[in-house]
C-alpha cells in the first residue's frame, strides 16, 4: 500500500494494523542484505506490496533507494556521494617556481575543482596550469577580459606547453580556482575559469589540451618570479549514481 503520510499518535488511542503499516513500516527505510533479497520480500502471500515513495537501504552494494511506481531508483551511493568531494591537498614551499601535485586525477572522478588560495608572489605574474609533470603540446586558449571601459580578448590556438592564465598573484596574495574537465580520460582536457589579468580587473579564461592523454598529475607556475606558501587544494565532482 501507499504510505499514509504524517499522524500525531496520542496516548491510549488504538494503532491498527493498516496505520502500523502505512505510516510506519512503508515509510520507513527499509534494509536487505541485496536487491534480491529485498524483491522477494514484496508481492507474496502475506507479503506488502511495492508502492511509489518505498525506500531502502542495501547492504551490499551501499546504496540508498526509493521505487518510483515502477523501478527501484538509486538516490544515493553512501560510498560516492554526489557532489565535490576532497580528494588531496598540498603545502606550497618557498620561493618555489614550480609546484607539482602528483596522483590528483583517477577513475573515480571525471570533473574537478583546483583551488589555490594564501600564497604569495615575488611579483605581480599569472599562475600558470600545465597537465602532468612535464611538457605536453597543443594547449590552445581563449580569453576575454574587462576593465571599467576597456576590454581586451584575445584568441591563441595550438599555444604551446601549458594554460597560461588560471589565476594572479603579487606581493599580497595568490590565487587560482578552475574547473577540469575529463584529464583522467584518455581525450581531450578542457579547463575553464574566472581570473584577473594583467592590466584588467577580471577575465573569463577557457582552455583545451588537444591531445588524448590521461593525465594523472599537473603542475602550476607563475608567468614570473615564484610563489611562497598557500594551499592547493583539489576536489572531484563524484560520478551521477
Amino acid at each position: 500500500m501507499a504510505g499514509l503520510g504524517a499522524k500525531l499518535f496520542t496516548a491510549f488511542s488504538k494503532l491498527t494494523a493498516a496505520q502500523v503499516n502505512g505510516y510506519l513500516m512503508d515509510q520507513s527505510i527499509m534494509r536487505f542484505a541485496s536487491s534480491a533479497v529485498r524483491d522477494a520480500a514484496f508481492g507474496g502471500v502475506g507479503e506488502p506490496t511495492l508502492a511509489e515513495g518505498m525506500t531502502c537501504y542495501l547492504d551490499d552494494t551501499n546504496v540508498l533507494q526509493s521505487y518510483n511506481g515502477s523501478a527501484w531508483v538509486t538516490v544515493i551511493n553512501t560510498d560516492r556521494p554526489a557532489g565535490l568531494e576532497l580528494i588531496a591537498s598540498q603545502t606550497v614551499g618557498s620561493a618555489v617556481s614550480s609546484v607539482t601535485f602528483s596522483n590528483a586525477f583517477n577513475s573515480n572522478y571525471d570533473d574537478y575543482r583546483i583551488i589555490y588560495t594564501n600564497g604569495t608572489a615575488s611579483s605581480t605574474c599569472d599562475i600558470r596550469l600545465q597537465l602532468g609533470s612535464a611538457n605536453s603540446s597543443y594547449y590552445g586558449f581563449l580569453i576575454y577580459g574587462n576593465y571599467g571601459a576597456t576590454t581586451v580578448s584575445g584568441v591563441n590556438t595550438n599555444a604551446g606547453t601549458l594554460f597560461p592564465h588560471c589565476g594572479g598573484g603579487d606581493s599580497n596574495y595568490c590565487i587560482m580556482a578552475l574547473d577540469v574537465f575529463s584529464p583522467y580520460l584518455a581525450r581531450g582536457t578542457t579547463i575553464t575559469t574566472v581570473t584577473n589579468l594583467s592590466g584588467v580587473n577580471f577575465g573569463m579564461f577557457a582552455g583545451r589540451q588537444a591531445t588524448s592523454t590521461q593525465f594523472t598529475a599537473f603542475t602550476i607556475s607563475p608567468s614570473s618570479g615564484t610563489l611562497t606558501g598557500g594551499t592547493i587544494t583539489i576536489y572531484g565532482y563524484r560520478k551521477p549514481n
